[in-house]
C-alpha cells in the first residue's frame, strides 16, 4: 500500500525513507529499529508545506523493496490515526 506521507527511494546506490510529520516519524521509528533492528546511518531534516519532514538513509541498504515491504506491513490505519490527530 502506498502512504502519502511516506517515500522510499534509492539515492546513490542506498535506501532512502523520507516520512513528514514528526510524529508519524517517531512511530515509523519505533517499528523499523524494536521490530526489525533497522538503524540508519544519518538523518536529514527539513520542511514541506510548513510540516516537518524527516530523512533516514540506510547506506547498508539497496533494496528499497526490502523496506517498502516492511512499510507496507504497518498497520496503515494507525499511520492514518496518527496523522489526523496530528494534522
Amino acid at each position: 500500500m502506498q502512504q502519502p506521507n511516506l517515500n522510499i527511494k534509492l539515492v546513490d546506490g542506498h535506501v532512502v525513507l523520507s516520512v513528514v510529520d514528526t510524529e508519524t516519524f517517531d512511530f515509523v521509528e519505533d517499528i523499523l529499529t524494536e521490530e526489525h533492528d533497522l538503524d540508519w546511518s544519518y538523518m536529514e531534516t527539513g520542511e514541506a508545506d510548513g510540516k516537518p519532514v524527516y530523512t533516514v538513509h540506510f547506506l547498508e541498504m539497496n533494496d528499497p523493496k526490502r523496506l517498502q515491504t516492511i512499510v507496507d506491513d504497518i498497520d496503515q490505519n494507525e499511520l492514518q490515526r496518527i496523522w489526523n490527530l496530528n494534522n
